[in-house]
């Protein structure tokens, strides 16, 4: 009796053949032989062959090494061409020079803006290198970037061109205008202090310094004893005075009360101070547009390329671990080791000539940005060099 009203289809076989169902059908096999198992090769390590990396370029052996003793400088007397050299305030006074100024400060609390969750960093097409970028489509408010830093806390800050500050904590950006109370579109420089605040220095004259604690912020201008000049350079000094180098202004400290103001008439190599550091002695280096000036608190002395330096455009001064001294220039870099300088340029691997700045990583090496739109890595015998028309994406 059928099981089912449903048609049944035939089976067919690989042959063609309709198979019988509900009769038994004799089968046929092949008998097949035992299989032993397969012989077993071991598989030796492959010889290892070095590719050298197109952008690797060994230091010359040939380097220009210039013997040279910093302990004895001559000191820098005022400059009496500079005798008639005056700074002025808002409303055209003369500003005094060399002796400490009051300041006035203007403590304005600000409204926190607004959070905006950044997208994933992203990863450039064709990039040899594991390296992620943060730019406008991630929350940035603009790609052309002054200055970063990463303060105690581990958020990023950026100086931006004309946009104010942004600051990244890993997931948000907060973003600071003049809307804001920023007392400047353009940041030229950032720098925490050793009570965790926020410096800014304004890209444009008048407009000073930004002092920013968390909760309100202090603008220091030409109006408020600043010399109204570009802010190139903030450090705090190791008696937490804050030092400012400015575009035409020379240099000033800071003690929380009173600006004093140094510049080319009080033995200063130039006004034009593009950035600041202060070695384990407590002196004071200025990286001017005419060599360094050092300064021991009382007295400035100067270091130029007739004392060794590669050239008088010092737009860094950089201490590696090593304590080595590094000054990137218009015209290279160059180390001193206590006793001579040695000089790196383009011939010897480093990417560009005008040096913008240096950093020094955790394993040692030496980062160096270039106006190329390249930067180098030097870790003491070649220079690897980075550049997005290379494929190597920063």
């Amino acid at each position: 009796m059928p099981v089912s009203s449903l048609p049944i289809q035939p089976i067919i076989n690989t042959w063609g053949d309709t198979l019988q169902t509900g009769v038994p059908f004799e089968v046929e096999g092949e008998r097949v032989e035992y299989l032993r198992a397969p012989a077993v090769s071991v598989l030796r390590a492959p010889a290892i062959t070095t590719v050298a990396h197109p952008n690797i370029k060994k230091v010359s052996d040939n380097l220009i090494v210039i013997p040279s003793d910093l302990r004895n400088l001559k000191i820098n007397h005022p400059d009496e061409r500079q005798s008639k050299f005056f700074l002025e305030d808002h409303e055209g006074n003369k500003i005094p020079t060399g002796k400490a100024v009051k300041a006035i400060k203007n403590p304005v609390r600000i409204r926190e803006p607004k959070l905006q969750k950044a997208l994933r960093l992203l990863f450039k097409d064709n990039s040899i290198n594991d390296m992620q970028n943060l730019d406008v489509d991630q929350g940035l408010p603009m790609s052309y970037i002054n200055d970063i830093m990463e303060d105690s806390k581990g958020n990023i800050w950026f100086g931006t061109w004309d946009q104010g500050v942004a600051k990244y904590d890993g997931e948000y950006f907060t973003k600071y205008r003049s809307t804001n109370r920023l007392s400047a579109i353009e940041v030229t420089v950032i720098f925490e202090d050793s009570k965790g605040n926020i410096w800014y220095g304004a890209g444009q004259d008048k407009y000073g310094i930004c002092v920013f604690d968390g909760d309100s912020s202090t603008f220091l201008g030409l109006r408020d004893g600043m010399s109204g000049r570009v802010v190139l350079a903030i450090i705090e000094d190791k008696k937490g005075n804050m030092w400012f180098g400015t575009s035409g202004g020379g240099v000033t400290k800071y003690d929380g009360e009173f600006f004093t103001h140094y510049t080319t008439k009080e033995g200063l190599i130039s006004n034009y101070v593009r950035t600041i550091f202060e070695d384990d002695k407590g002196d004071l280096w200025f990286g001017t547009d005419y060599g360094v000036s050092r300064f021991d608190g009382d007295h400035f002395s100067s270091i130029t390329t007739n004392e060794g330096l590669i050239n008088n455009t010092v737009n860094k001064i950089l201490k590696a671990s090593d304590g080595k001294l590094w000054f990137g220039t218009g015209g290279g870099i160059c180390s001193y080791n206590g006793s001579s300088f040695t000089h790196y340029t383009t011939n010897d691997g480093l990417c560009g000539n005008y040096v913008i700045t240096m950093h020094e990583d955790v394993n040692g090496n030496i980062w160096i940005g270039t106006n190329e739109h390249e930067v180098s890595k030097f870790n003491g015998n070649s220079f690897t060099n980075y550049s997005e028309e290379r494929r190597l994406e920063l």
